[in-house]
């Protein structure tokens, strides 16, 4: 069976991976079957209004063109015997039309619909391999991947450019969590051109939205990879182009809105208006063990003083070990199941120590690690209702069960962290999988006359990780609103727990509504969302696309969002309602609402908070509405839209549709130039000048760029980095009349001798509607003219 290494600690397999472009470049590990495919999921496959172009594989059922056409395939060559579209379950085709261009489709239980295959068949047959089997090796790989050492630093700006710096020409590996990746709008890579990049994602849940991030530049997509290990949940888009391979096999990942280069491995995947362009994953992995036991430091428990280490067991079989420290006179005997992950403790962490494993066959050895384990946890304040609140702040309290105590005074719409111990426990586990943690409660002591929610009882917290609880204070009006409390005779915003509903089996429990961004307002009178105890219910799933992407102030922005009911009963009642994000209690100050259009029968407030009445929607039926407004204040938003409605639903968590769009001011005056000689001698080196001036006032977060000409080769350009072929330095702040500037250290080519080649330059920043240019000439001669004073 194949197989993948996770974390070759011996001290050969240490030497190889500490010696780039030597024994790490030789053998090269891989992805498995997966290498084969654009998506790669373990189970649920749902998608609509996507193209891709390579192929896929679904281990469990699948749900395609349910929102909208789907390709497969589509720039692959015919072939059919290729199969692009592998299900081992079940098989749901919807009416919007599907295809596989150019090669086969099967399915391994059942079909739903038609998907066309114009060059290939259609038929019933099981996989070509265990799905079981091949995410098991992934996430030992995942695993092995997220002990690598750090070998590549990162830094972000305060305009939320994240650069990440690498120098080894083999493989650069960067660590960071999620929190920090979400905080960036712009993700660029400053690394050695043709070396493999793994950025190491700590976290449970990751999301691009956050910022949102809208580009990815530096590293190709084809040797980039993000690995999620720990990650439950991977959110991507909307509106970026996102670079890379995704590698998540314990999440469910999303992707709305966008194009994403590379490849998808996940436990499940869910997609809507996207592109998948088929860019495999090529970079050299650690290659495959020759050992089958690998023993990984982890770090040290800051409350027992105990250092953690994994072993795992590759092999198919079980393994009698035993361990002992050089060190001091510590050691045990272990059992290891087959294809296990067994976690153990050494006393006396601060202190490294040299722990060695044998078998009957084998000896795995490692240095233990005595960084504490430490985590972070942030808690959110949200206040909703009917009524009027207390002035803040409120105290939060937070309890660990190794005794941890920390308080914070939170207002209305802040967020607070608490860095936080963790751990590993003791004991055995499927390979990528972990035990243990501290686990921690949220409460608030006095909610002074609320009701209050805690979205997440307790978290748990292992090493580097980041958890997100939102506290909730519902404050109910004095006296009843009129018609008892909302539409659909559900309660208020505040109304967080429905009355039960009738039915066999017993009440409906209503959830907590969605996770929603720090100081956003709960919606408006309506419907909660109620979950369903089963699959026969409705389903409401929201989409929505903002255009365009940028605009100025006093420009418009048109937001269509559609809410389809993807159920099998009736969806009663169904309101949709904005979420506003930015000044929530005076929304209409950042944008005014122009015009209003929906389908019929649909009803909607003219003022923001909007808030649309949709009526009842039939099983397969859909309402779009699309609002245009005037975007009134530069800055960076994100329009949130949830609808919901009294009738349980089978799926909670598709109700809340987003999309952004950045507004500048009109203008920033930059004034760009690029000084070079007028002549150039080939094989000569030729130094030249790029420049931004602010010439009436300060501008902040200015980046400037400059893209080469061929026809002088570039030697160096101290202080910038490489964006998509050209050459940018970031300016966090330009005073009014002064001047920034990098020089180019260049050859000019001999190629070029007799031409005339252009040196083009551009500054923008998030205050400018356009960038500013600049741009000079150099001729390149054969030899240096004679009569030049």
């Amino acid at each position: 069976m194949w197989k993948l290494m996770v974390l070759a600690t011996t001290a050969i397999a240490i030497g190889a991976l500490a010696l780039p472009g030597v024994a790490a470049a030789a053998t090269c590990g891989d992805l498995g079957p997966a290498k084969d495919y654009d998506v790669f999921v373990a189970g649920a496959y749902t998608v609509g209004n996507t193209q891709i172009q390579g192929r896929v594989a679904v281990g469990g059922d699948a749900r395609v063109a349910i929102n909208g056409g789907y390709g497969v395939g589509t720039a692959l060559p015919k072939n059919a015997a290729r199969v692009d579209l592998v299900v081992g379950g079940s098989l749901t085709v919807g009416s919007s039309g599907a295809q596989a261009s150019n090669g086969s489709v099967t399915y391994g239980t059942t079909l739903s619909g038609t998907i066309a295959t114009p060059n290939g068949t259609l038929s019933h047959q099981p996989p070509p391999f265990s799905f079981a089997d091949s995410f098991t090796d992934l996430r030992a790989l995942s695993g092995q991947l997220s002990g690598l050492a750090a070998n590549g630093t990162w830094s972000i700006t305060p305009w939320a450019a994240l650069t990440f710096t690498g120098t080894s020409t083999s493989r650069n590996v960067f660590k960071i969590s999620a929190a920090a990746l979400q905080a960036a709008q712009e993700i660029a890579f400053a690394v050695p051109a043709g070396s493999t990049v793994v950025v190491n994602v700590t976290g449970q849940t990751y999301s691009s939205a956050t910022k949102p991030t809208t580009r990815i530049s530096g590293a190709p997509a084809a040797r980039l990879l993000w690995n999620y290990q720990l990650a439950t949940r991977v959110q991507i888009g909307p509106s970026i182009e996102w670079q890379g391979t995704v590698l998540a096999p314990s999440a469910a990942v999303s992707f709305t809105n966008g194009q994403l280069h590379g490849q998808v491995i996940a436990a499940s995947y869910s997609g809507d208006g996207t592109v998948l362009h088929d860019s495999p994953f090529g970079g050299c992995l650690p290659p495959p063990p020759t050992r089958d036991l690998v023993l990984t430091p982890l770090c040290r428990n800051p409350q027992s003083n105990a250092t953690n280490l994994r072993l795992t067991n590759t092999a198919d079989t079980a393994v009698d070990v035993t361990w002992s420290d050089l060190d001091s006179a510590q050691g045990g005997a272990l059992t290891l199941p087959g294809r296990t992950d067994t976690y153990f403790d050494v006393a006396d962490g601060e202190t490294p120590h040299r722990v060695v494993v044998r078998s009957s066959t084998e000896t795995a050895q490692a240095t233990t690690e005595t960084r504490a384990c430490a985590g972070r946890v942030q808690v959110s304040k949200v206040v909703t209702g009917d009524g009027t609140p207390p002035d803040g702040p409120w105290q939060i309290t937070l309890d660990g069960d190794n005794g941890y105590h920390g308080a914070a005074n939170v207002n209305a719409g802040q967020t607070v962290g608490f860095d936080v111990p963790g751990d590993y426990e003791a004991g055995t586990v499927p390979i990528g999988e972990v035990v243990g943690g501290f686990r921690y409660t949220v409460s608030e002591p006095d909610p002074r006359g609320a009701v209050a929610t805690i979205s997440e009882e307790p978290v748990t917290i292992l090493d580097g990780m980041i958890e997100t609880v939102v506290v909730g204070n519902a404050y109910a009006a004095t006296e009843p609103p009129p018609g008892g409390g909302g539409e659909g005779g559900v309660g208020g915003e505040g109304d967080l727990t429905p009355p039960p509903l009738p039915g066999p089996g017993g009440p409906v429990v209503q959830p907590p509504q969605p996770t929603l961004p720090p100081g956003a307002p709960a919606p408006v009178a309506g419907p909660g969302l109620i979950a369903a105890r089963s699959a026969d219910a409705a389903d409401l799933a929201v989409t929505q696309v903002v255009v365009p992407a940028r605009t100025q102030v006093g420009g418009r922005a048109l937001s269509r969002t559609t809410v389809r009911n993807l159920g099998t009963r009736p969806a009663e009642d169904v309101v949709l309602r904005e979420i506003p994000q930015a000044d929530p209690k005076h929304p209409n100050r950042i944008v005014r609402l122009v015009s209003e259009s929906a389908d019929s029968n649909v009803t909607c407030s003219s003022t923001r908070p909007v808030i649309c009445h949709v009526g009842t929607l039939a099983p397969g039926a859909k309402v779009t509405v699309v609002a245009r407004g005037r975007m009134l204040v530069a800055g960076s938003y994100k329009s949130v839209v949830q609808a919901s409605s009294p009738t349980p639903e089978s799926n909670t968590t598709n109700n809340v549709g987003v999309d952004g769009v950045v507004v500048t001011s009109r203008s920033a005056p930059l004034r760009v130039g690029v000084r070079s000689p007028a002549v150039a001698v080939a094989g000569q080196r030729v130094t030249y000048r790029v420049s931004v001036r602010a010439s009436l006032h300060e501008v902040s977060a200015v980046q400037l760029c400059h893209r080469p000409a061929r026809g002088l080769l570039v030697l160096s350009a101290p202080g910038t980095y490489q964006s998509h072929g050209r050459l940018c330095m970031d300016i966090s702040r330009l005073r009014a009349g002064h001047t920034s500037a990098f020089l180019v250290h260049a050859v000019a080519s001999a190629q070029y001798a007799g031409r005339r080649v252009l040196l083009p330059a551009s500054a923008d920043s998030p205050n400018r509607a356009r960038p500013a240019r600049g741009l000079s000439a150099t001729q390149i001669v054969d030899v240096e003219p004679s009569g030049l004073g």
